[in-house]
This record gives structure tokens, C-alpha cells and sequence, in this order.
């Protein structure tokens, strides 16, 4: 809401007004921008909302002993629920330790390298 308000402002004072081609949303006079702010609440309410309700939802899943996520590059879950862990993921292990030596010795940035595993790739799935 803050931002929304903050952008709005700026706009006005360089006599710029917001009008929405698809609804009927408008800043130009008192009446609009009351409406305007009024339905920018509720969006920011929403978003509160739907907020807990991942969290609240995030929580029931971590006490059911339920993973919250994916495993990350290199990691696979074995088994489910409660008993599930972390295990290697060997093939996709080689791939995080190519990331990690190439910044380590080449001291090359993160899109240099996502560039060579790019073409990596291309090479061995994509062979002419």
C-alpha cells in the first residue's frame, strides 16, 4: 500500500493521474482516489492472508513431518513423511561441484558459468 501510495504521489505531483483502461479505477478526483485507496487495502489484506495462510499451511505440512520444498540441485528425498531424509543425487552432485570449482579457480561470475553449463549441454544432448 505504501509503495502504491508513494508511486501515485510522485505521478500527481508531476500532474500525471492514474486511470485504468479495463475498470473503472481512477485517481483524478477526491471520490476516485478514496475508492482507488479503499480497493488498494484490500489487496494489500489479501495478500496478508493469503500470507498466513501459507505459513499456517507450511507449518501443518513441517509437524506431519512433510518436506516444505523440493530438494535442492544435488539432493534427493528418500522414502516419505517422517523417515524421509536427504540423500546424494551423485549425477547432478558433479554438476554443483563443477559450479563450485570453476568460481573457486577461475574466480568467473555465476552467468559465466551458467553459460558454459549451457553449452554443456547443448553439446551432449544436442551432438551433430
Amino acid at each position: 500500500m505504501k509503495d502504491l501510495l508513494n508511486s501515485i504521489d510522485k505521478l500527481e505531483k508531476l500532474e500525471i493521474y492514474f486511470k485504468s483502461a479495463t475498470e473503472s479505477i481512477s485517481t483524478t478526483t477526491p471520490q476516485e482516489k478514496l475508492m482507488f485507496n479503499i480497493l488498494g487495502s484490500f489487496a494489500q489484506f489479501e495478500r496478508e492472508i493469503n500470507a498466513e495462510r501459507t505459513r499456517m499451511s507450511m507449518m501443518k505440512r513441517f509437524l506431519e513431518g512433510k518436506h516444505n520444498t523440493t530438494a535442492m540441485l544435488g539432493y534427493d528425498f528418500s522414502g516419505k513423511g517422517k523417515d524421509s531424509k536427504l540423500v546424494i543425487n551423485e549425477k547432478e552432485a558433479e554438476i554443483v561441484k563443477y559450479i563450485f570449482n570453476t568460481y573457486l579457480k577461475e574466480e568467473i561470475g555465476l552467468k559465466s558459468i551458467a553459460k558454459r553449463l549451457n553449452e554443456r549441454i547443448q553439446k551432449i544432448y544436442y551432438q551433430e
